[in-house]
């Protein structure tokens, strides 16, 4: 997919450094700011399934009970799942950094040129705040996916799980935001760009932090338990002292 992609936000680049002054104005981009936005979350979405998946397999198969026999601690098996999937993407991040860089570098050029007018504050947000999401939502997504491999029978609940509780409230943050310019635009609520744009990264944020808190928190505490229960062992009530 990105070595599909990338060619064509290249092409649609270089057309915009191409128009000049025109450029902020251009239509070409929207499409590359979307374009961005639709590798970042292809990127995502296999960081999710692939975080998912181990635990989900070896589980299954009883291989992450035979590994509680091992020296290994639970924390130890959690982190080298951890590095195995950021290792297995970190080019793709590199390489969706990069370009996130060098739209930030053109809005910084048409700043200092003086042709960026409006647009710049709206557009420096996205690409500044898409950056530090991707990566934040990639911690997420593996602490989350990881836990709810554990906690779901198939790969694909376990999948759809961890998409939905770190990707979803953006999500529909986004249609809520759509909603608000639509609304600015033509019932005359003076809802500003910037401010809608900052407030969706910080609602992106605020939902990745507690949800790979929490899944870390979790894989910490029950890691042993699931693996060798199958679920997370209760405690029976205590029984009434006698009389």
């Amino acid at each position: 997919a990105f070595l599909l992609l990338t060619p064509v936000w290249g092409y649609m680049y270089a057309m915009i450094l191409g128009l000049g002054s025109r450029a902020m104005n251009s239509v070409h981009v929207p499409i590359l700011v979307l374009l961005t936005y639709g590798m970042h979350l292809i990127l995502k979405c296999l960081v999710a399934a692939e975080a998912s998946r181990r635990f989900s397999e070896d589980r299954a198969s009883g291989a992450l009970e035979l590994l509680l026999v091992t020296p290994l601690r639970p924390a130890e098996v959690v982190a080298s799942q951890f590095r195995g999937v950021w290792l297995s993407f970190r080019w793709c991040f590199l390489g969706l950094t990069l370009l996130n860089l060098l739209l930030l570098a053109w809005v910084i050029e048409m700043d200092m040129l003086g042709r960026g007018g409006e647009p710049q504050t709206v557009f420096s947000i996205i690409f500044v705040g898409g950056l530090v999401m991707l990566f934040l939502d990639a911690y997420a997504l593996i602490n989350v996916g990881m836990w709810t491999a554990m906690t779901k029978k198939r790969h694909t609940r376990a999948f759809m799980a961890t998409v939905m509780r770190v990707l979803l409230a953006p999500w529909l943050a986004v249609v809520f935001f759509f909603f608000l310019g639509m609304v600015g635009a033509y019932g005359g609520v003076n809802a500003k760009p910037e401010v809608i744009v900052s407030s969706w990264f910080v609602l992106g944020g605020v939902v990745s932090f507690i949800a790979a808190g929490t899944a870390a928190s979790n894989l910490d505490k029950h890691f042993g338990e699931i693996a060798s229960l199958g679920k997370v062992e209760t405690q029976p009530p205590m029984p009434a002292p006698a009389d």
